[in-house]
């Protein structure tokens, strides 16, 4: 596997029919570099197997705030209204909240994220996902989040 890749793995039937495969699961390996990445900033919500196999927008939102809390990181970027996750509730305000954070990440890291929030948002890509939360973890490490936080506060006016 390249470096900065993250592979899926295909779960296939153990019968002897030619069946599709029944569903999608991430390399132990991705999960693995996501909950030691990102768990040296954050405890609540615990970085489970099963919500990094398949991050919902809660758990991401969580996820999100309590970098926010902990780190400073990407503080300012939310209004507080935003920041209460009963006030992220339809599909395009979830997306607009996901896009935020990864414009962020991305600005921070310099690096073009694979993340698309409406795939995230539908359950869908969750490598890519683990690929957003590595790099937000890489991000609050480069301590360059103050100075981008600034900027970002003078564009929200």
């Amino acid at each position: 596997m390249a470096s900065g890749e993250i592979a899926v793995q295909r779960r296939r039937e153990t019968d002897s029919s030619a069946e599709a495969p029944t569903g999608e699961y991430l390399d132990p390996e991705v999960v693995k570099r996501t909950r030691e990445a990102l768990g040296q900033f954050v405890r609540r919500p615990p970085l489970t197997d099963k919500l990094l196999n398949k991050p919902p927008f809660r758990f991401l939102h969580d996820i999100i705030t309590a970098v926010i809390s902990t780190t400073g990181f990407m503080n300012g970027l939310y209004s507080d209204a935003e920041l209460i996750s009963d006030n992220v509730k339809d599909r395009d305000t979830k997306i607009a909240f996901l896009q935020k954070a990864v414009d962020m990440v991305a600005m921070v890291t310099g690096r073009s994220l694979r993340m698309k929030p409406a795939k995230t948002v539908a359950g869908q890509e969750p490598e890519k996902t683990n690929e957003f939360l590595q790099a937000m973890a890489e991000a609050i490490k480069k301590k360059m989040a103050r100075k981008f936080t600034n900027f970002i506060l003078i564009l929200r006016r």
